[in-house]
């Protein structure tokens, strides 16, 4: 059983120290040091500035600023759900801008800002596909620092259109088979007669 020792503060480190205690005694254990202090393997040394979480205060105002500011930070929170601070790998002929932090975790590390011309309706149709490579982890060499291969039967990236008045709406070239009812075409002779 461990019980709380010292705390110990060195400089900018701060530690516990924990005492060992046993709740049986034998003539063995009486001749061992039972009061040696023990440092608590699973606990991390931490600065006076992470103890008082200063560090994070420090990284929300550092995210704040990266971002634009408090409006802008407050839009793109908005917008993504999530205000995050990273490096600007590269952006699309779409208007579409490239982050990566390695400080995130992996799945969380890559992400994109859409252009601002698409504000609320943006999805993941409208990245290309040589960036959809490399936000996805396909390839680690971003397509600023690569070359694709352009052949001339490739066309230009297009997103979606589903939704929008560009969408695809197939037409059919063979008359119906059933006629619809219209109301108007009724004559009077063809109404039911009530009683």
């Amino acid at each position: 059983m461990y019980e709380l020792g010292n705390i110990f503060i060195e400089g900018e480190t701060v530690g516990l120290y924990f005492k060992h205690k046993k709740l049986t005694t034998t003539t063995k254990e009486k001749n061992s040091n039972p009061k040696r202090n023990l440092f608590f393997s699973g606990l991390k040394k931490m600065s006076i500035k992470e103890l008082l979480a200063l560090d994070k205060l420090q990284r929300f105002f550092r995210t704040i600023q990266h971002n634009g500011g408090v409006i802008n930070s407050i839009k793109k929170l908005y917008r993504y759900d999530v205000v995050k601070i990273g490096t600007l790998i590269g952006t699309d002929k779409y208007g579409n801008r490239y982050y990566e932090n390695n400080e995130f975790m992996h799945g969380a590390n890559r992400w994109i800002e859409y252009a601002d011309r698409v504000h609320l309706d943006y999805d993941a149709s409208q990245i290309p596909a040589e960036w959809h490579g490399w936000l996805h982890y396909m390839t680690d060499i971003p397509p600023t620092k690569a070359q694709y291969s352009r052949h001339r039967w490739m066309i230009d990236h297009q997103e979606n259109m589903t939704g929008t008045r560009y969408q695809y709406v197939p037409y059919s070239t063979t008359p119906p088979k059933i006629q619809s009812w219209q109301p108007s075409q009724t004559s009077s002779s063809q109404q039911p007669q009530l009683k």
